[in-house]
């Protein structure tokens, strides 16, 4: 469901292929001053509110944004992290021995000894503050209240990044891994000891992270997760509910209350949503609020049980961009919409008109997508049709596409550049281009 929604919205504004000249009117798209539309616009109106919200957009993320962090990474990875072994790895290595194994089972062999033990991995178990000093990192303090890591940049100034958890935490089950191996010789013949590890962690109800160069914060992130949510230390995907919450704070973009929650087999129990902001204003933000009919997926250390999932509803699906553009969307029956579409894709219906057809006003029923303009009228609305194709070797088949459908009555295949095309989006393509070359040039400068 996400992708035509997301094609119908961020292809209208971003990745149309162009062909007018920079005429487009700047009556709109500057800080909101494209009024809300009340009356529904007609295509060629709307090609022009399409291209200068998207103008906008593009004009709002400069690659420019990201060179002073990516410069700094860049530094303190060339100049700090080549070295593995150092007094930082032997710390850690220290922390990860010292971590407690409680002896569950242990089974005596004729060659040889099969333990499972159970283990627990928590964050209070990695702090301490590390500083580069002396051309080495150096580990200044232990046992401290958070952990903590400072190194100078270019210029001298102390980076500094620091973690830090809350002191409630949950233990959870995350499963079976590999523990210890070893073999020996003795008598005339090999022996092993080997280990199943029942790994556990303590999830902390709140994770801050910072970065600091000098006095100016330059990362900040926020994670808090609903402990209440969880029955048990044991996953149990049909029963229990899980909650999430992310702040994060980069370059002059927030990314703020990225929140996922979920509760199978419960009206609108799954939810997700999250705003992107730069300089406090609202760039993009997404909202999903919906069902699923879920059974089993339970874990714990002695059984294993597969999700099983039957079905789910997208009650919701919004989509707004800039407060200037929303789509909306909703699905049905998430289970009917993908077999029903697995159909589709079946060689024996691609090569039948009437069967693609039906199948088309099935998917048609069960899912909806509109796009407005900061009112509650309806602009567009997507729909799926069947495309004839001709191939190679006769192999002739019916494809289903998107089609955009306006409020006037005109409609247009979102795939085919009848519309996104270089006649309607030239000078919004060529911004979006100049934008890609540059994120390019930034990545292969820094990254690559």
């Amino acid at each position: 469901m996400l992708m035509p929604l997301l094609a119908l919205s961020l292809s209208a504004t971003f990745v149309a292929c162009g062909g007018d000249d920079d005429t487009t009117s700047n009556t709109g798209g500057g800080g909101g001053e494209f009024p809300p539309v009340e009356k529904q616009l007609t295509n060629e109106e709307q090609k022009e509110r399409l291209n200068s919200i998207g103008k906008e957009v593009i004009n709002l993320v400069p690659a420019s944004d990201f060179e002073e962090i990516l410069s700094l990474g860049e530094f303190i990875r060339k100049q700090y992290l080549d070295d593995e072994d150092n007094e930082l790895t032997e710390w850690l290595r220290s922390c990860v021995d010292a971590i407690q194994s409680e002896l569950v089972d242990e089974e005596q062999g004729y060659y040889g000894t099969y333990k499972t033990v159970r283990r627990t991995y928590a964050a209070a178990q990695f702090r301490a503050h590390i500083v580069w000093q002396n051309g080495a990192w150096r580990v200044t303090e232990k046992n401290t209240s958070d952990l903590q890591v400072a190194c100078p940049d270019r210029n001298g100034q102390q980076v500094v990044a620091t973690l830090n958890t809350s002191s409630k935490t949950k233990k959870v089950y995350v499963g079976e891994t590999d523990g210890d191996y070893d073999d020996y010789y003795q008598n005339g013949r090999w022996y092993y000891e080997e280990e199943k590890v029942l790994t556990y962690i303590e999830v902390p109800e709140q994770i801050n992270i910072t970065i600091k160069q000098g006095s100016k914060t330059i990362f900040e992130a926020t994670v808090t997760t609903d402990l209440s949510s969880m029955s048990g230390s044991y996953f149990n995907l049909s029963r229990d509910a899980y909650g999430v919450t992310v702040n994060v704070s980069c370059c002059g973009y927030t990314f703020e209350n990225v929140r996922v929650s979920a509760k199978a087999n419960s009206s609108n129990g799954v939810q997700a949503s999250f705003t992107i902001k730069k300089d406090g204003k609202a760039l993009l933000s997404a909202s999903v609020t919906g069902e699923v009919d879920v059974k089993g997926g339970y874990v714990d250390e002695d059984d294993e049980v597969e999700p099983e999932f039957n079905g789910g509803n997208v009650t919701q699906l919004t989509i707004d961009i800039l407060g200037e553009l929303q789509v909306k969307g909703t699905c049905k029956n998430i289970k009917t919409f993908i077999d029903t579409w697995e159909k589709a894709d079946d060689y024996e219906n691609k090569t039948n008109e009437m069967a693609m057809r039906g199948l088309a006003s099935t998917l048609n029923e069960l899912f909806t997508a509109q796009l407005f303009y900061g009112t509650s009228t309806e602009q567009a609305t997507m729909k799926l049709e069947p495309f004839y194709k001709e191939g190679y070797w006769n192999n002739n088949r019916w494809e289903l596409k998107p089609l955009i459908v306006f409020g006037d009555g005109t409609s247009y295949c979102m795939t085919d550049e009848s519309y996104f095309n270089e006649d309607n989006f030239a000078a919004l393509t060529n911004l979006f281009e100049d934008l890609m070359k540059s994120y390019e040039r930034l990545w292969n400068k820094y990254i690559d």
